[in-house]
This record gives C-alpha cells, sequence and structure tokens, in this order.
C-alpha cells in the first residue's frame, strides 16, 4: 500500500497557528510567515547531508512563475467572478468544491478521521479565515480595483504581529518591526484615508475598511488555531476548515438576499470562467507549487510571493482592467510591500518561530 505523501508541517502548523486553506493561501499574499514558519519546520527534519533543489532547477523556476502568476491573478479573477455570480455564494461554493476535491483525496487514502474536538475547532478556524477574511474580501471586490484589494490585504503579516503580541503572549516586538509597522500602517493610510480617495477611479472607502479588516480576521483565527487541537491530517484539517467556511459564507449569501439573484442563466461566460480557475488554479494548482517550492528552496524564494503577488496583481488589473496606477497606489503599495519585507527578513534571521496560509485570502 503506498503510503501518503505527507510532509512535517503538521506540527508546525498546530503549533504556530500557520494555517493554509487549499483555496486561499495564496489570494491574500499574506502567508510569508506561514511559508517561513513551513520551510522551517521542514529544514530541521530533513536528513543530514540533504541539500534543496538548485533555483536553476527547471521544475523550481516553474513552480515559482505559476506561483507569482496564479496567485497574483486570483484577486483579478474575483472581481470578474462576481461581476454576475453573487460574491458571498461564489466565495461560498468555490469553498465547498475545493473542500471536497481535498477530503475526497483524504477518504480515498483512508486518512479521513479526527475526533468531535478537532473538527469543532477546525470548523471555528475556517469561520474565521473563510467568513471573516475571504467574505469581506469578496465584499470588498465590489467596489475596489484588484490591484488595490491585493494591496490593501497583502498588509496581512503586519496583522499577524500585532495580533500575535497583543492576544498571543508573543514577546514585544523589535524596534525594527514597530518600524515596519509604522511604516505599514502609513502605507494603509495613504490608500484609504477618505484624503486620499479618488472617487473618480472607484477606491470606496467602506470596502477599503472591509478589506483591511478581512486581515484581521486571518490574523485572529491564524493564532487561535496556534492553540486549537487539529485534524492530525493536513488534508483533514484544510477540507474541514474549507467545508466549515463554504457553509458559513453560502450562509452568508442567503441572509445577505443573493439567493433570488443566484442564477445560471444570468452568469456571464466570463464569470463563470474565472469562478473555474479560482477553483482549478487558484486552489489546486497553486497549492501544489507552493508546497514544491516550499520543499525544494530556500526561505527568501519560497516568501519571495508574498510580495510579488500584489505587484502582479495591480499590472494585471491595469493591463486587463484599465485600472489605473496612480501615484496613491505606487506610494501607498511600496509602504506596505516594504513593511512586510522588513519583518519577513527580520524573522527568517531569528531563531524564535515566527507569528504564524498560508494560507492562500481571496
Amino acid at each position: 500500500m503506498t503510503k501518503e505523501y505527507n510532509p512535517p508541517f503538521r506540527e508546525q502548523h498546530q503549533t504556530s497557528g500557520c494555517v493554509v486553506p487549499v483555496a486561499e493561501v495564496g489570494d491574500s499574499s499574506t502567508k510569508a510567515f506561514c511559508a517561513q514558519n513551513m520551510l522551517t519546520t521542514t529544514a530541521a527534519r530533513r536528513p543530514v547531508g540533504f541539500q534543496a533543489t538548485a533555483t536553476k532547477s527547471p521544475l523550481v523556476i516553474i513552480a515559482l512563475i505559476t506561483l507569482y502568476l496564479v496567485w497574483g491573478s486570483t484577486y483579478l479573477a474575483i472581481c470578474i467572478a462576481i461581476e454576475t455570480i453573487p460574491p458571498f455564494l461564489m466565495a461560498g461554493l468555490r469553498m465547498l468544491i475545493a473542500a471536497a476535491a481535498v477530503l475526497g483525496y483524504a477518504w480515498y487514502r483512508g486518512v479521513l478521521f479526527a475526533t468531535r474536538k478537532e473538527v469543532a475547532n477546525a470548523a471555528i478556524v475556517g469561520g474565521f479565515l473563510l467568513l471573516g477574511g475571504n467574505g469581506l474580501v469578496v465584499w470588498a471586490a465590489q467596489k475596489l480595483p484588484s490591484g488595490i484589494l491585493a494591496l490593501l490585504v497583502g498588509a496581512t503579516p503586519l496583522a499577524m504581529v500585532g495580533v500575535s503580541w497583543i492576544f498571543g503572549g508573543e514577546k514585544r516586538p523589535s524596534a525594527l518591526t514597530f518600524f515596519a509597522l509604522f511604516v505599514g500602517m502609513t502605507g494603509l493610510a495613504w490608500l484609504v484615508v477618505p484624503s486620499r480617495i479618488d472617487v473618480a477611479h472607484g477606491i470606496h472607502f467602506p470596502s477599503a475598511i472591509a478589506a483591511v479588516g478581512a486581515t484581521l480576521a486571518w490574523a485572529i483565527g491564524s493564532q487561535y488555531a496556534r492553540t486549537a487541537e487539529l485534524p492530525k491530517r493536513r488534508s483533514v484539517a484544510i477540507g474541514v476548515e474549507m467545508f466549515s467556511g463554504g457553509i458559513l459564507l453560502c450562509l452568508a449569501g442567503v441572509l445577505m438576499g443573493e439567493l433570488p439573484r443566484f442564477h445560471v442563466a444570468n452568469m456571464s461566460w466570463q464569470s463563470i470562467l474565472a469562478f473555474a480557475y479560482l477553483v482549478v488554479f487558484g486552489s489546486l494548482v497553486g497549492y501544489s507549487a507552493y508546497i514544491y517550492i516550499l520543499e525544494h528552496t530556500k526561505p527568501a524564494l519560497a516568501t519571495s510571493y508574498a510580495f510579488v503577488n500584489p505587484l502582479v496583481a495591480v499590472v494585471l488589473g491595469w493591463a486587463l482592467r484599465g485600472e489605473p496606477i496612480t501615484s496613491q497606489v505606487i506610494v501607498g503599495g511600496l509602504l506596505i510591500i516594504g513593511a512586510v519585507l522588513l519583518i519577513t527578513a527580520e524573522k527568517a534571521q531569528s531563531t524564535q518561530p515566527l507569528p504564524e496560509k498560508e494560507p492562500e485570502l481571496p
């Protein structure tokens, strides 16, 4: 009987709060901390003499390009999908389909088991990450350009630091981390403060606040997962999180009055293709590339998607949808990405565990 390939991420997944739902990890461009945590755990368990695949390996390069393009394009795909598909129902169905695939794989492998407590905890995590995180993202995507949405959600590592310190009992952040938080908050303010809003370019203040709220939901869910007892098998934990999140998203859609507007006949082929892209590429293909990179590269390269994906999203939004790249977007985006880079670079040199997809928001 073939043994299931199960990279040694489970222990770190449970102790560090690094929760990486298949369908979400790349959407938020938020998982630099998660990637670093996973890679640190993996490296510690590699056999003596093991060396990661060279960066110039064709498979590594292909996986990296795939990760950048696929996860960097998920925000654009979300904006296209919700043009004719109600946002919460779209996100919920996406989660449920992905959950069926993951749990089906676990069942095929004969590892679909967990205690009631583990299932309940995974469901709570899924609620925070997917209803709170992804739900707010898809709602904000109705009024925000995809590039700006990606930049705002890309600040999730900043929220991770704050939540870990205030609620998680982490040690006081260093002066460099405080500086990075200040820089990142300045970038967020530059993008969303009403006096900076360019109404003609469609930047909607409540939606921008919702996008920032999504980063807090991800951080709180990840913090809860640090001490929660979750299913031992990574595939089962991810599947339960996505299933519970999908149910909650669909319920939210019903409560928001989306059901009467949910008709296949009213869906454009562009929205249907975008939805299929999110399920197949954003979830399964992107996640597979992510895991391969974690297993075969160094931390700096494995976490680089956190800085590249928002840039890809901005360029794609400009090229395919005519979203303007103004000085506001450039300055705010550079401040946010620079802050995330500072925090990640410092944590990469630290011997302490990072304050945690992941997984990847949208």
